[in-house]
């Protein structure tokens, strides 16, 4: 199958998996995955981080960021991301 055929045939599944309404609640359910752990890290983390909003970005990136005293002083912040289907940690300064 050449390439133009082959992305002709994934963009046609994605309109189909649009229109069913699956990557929409994909999202959601990904996004609500993401304010749950915010959520849960918030009460039983808050004694040591303060945490920052939740950043509902692209559907392949979502993430909110946590700190101490130690790395605010280093504008430091770490942070959970929702990229894709995996969640990760990064450090951004």
């Amino acid at each position: 199958m050449d390439n133009t055929r082959k992305r002709n045939e994934i963009i046609a599944n994605y309109k189909d998996l649009l229109e069913k309404g699956e990557v929409q609640i994909a999202y959601k359910t990904l996004l609500d995955y993401v304010w749950f752990l915010k959520s849960h890290f918030s009460k039983v983390l808050s004694e040591k981080f303060s945490f920052g909003n939740v950043s509902p970005g692209y559907m392949d990136f979502t993430y909110f960021p946590f700190f101490d005293t130690f790395l605010r002083s280093r504008k430091l912040r770490f942070g959970i991301v929702l990229s894709g289907i995996k969640v990760k940690v990064f450090r951004h300064n």
